[in-house]
């Protein structure tokens, strides 16, 4: 899943940068739906060993997300935690 804006250059919008990013998220699930039941496995079998492991390849691009977010200075000044566990309550809410 790839979480690149694809937009035109660095003046989008933080709403379409946001809108973008989840529409590739809820599409990624949709097409892999057997992937939550396995990750919920996972936790319960083998204490999130999979899980866990995804969280390299995970983590850098929320990151960039976060950050691609933050440059468009639309939002206000929160942590970067703050803003994630948004993100994240955001798309489990879909």
């Amino acid at each position: 899943m790839c979480l690149k804006y694809s937009g035109t250059g660095e003046s989008a919008e933080a709403d379409e940068i946001l809108r973008d990013a989840m529409r590739k998220m809820v599409k990624a699930v949709q097409h892999h739906d057997e992937f939550l039941e396995l990750a919920a496995i996972d936790m319960q079998v083998n204490n999130s060993a999979f899980v866990s492991g995804l969280s390299t390849q995970i983590i850098p691009k929320a990151l960039e997300l976060l950050k691609r977010l933050k440059a468009t200075g639309q939002l206000r000044p929160v942590s970067d935690v703050i803003l994630a566990r948004t993100l994240v309550s955001l798309f489990m809410a879909l």
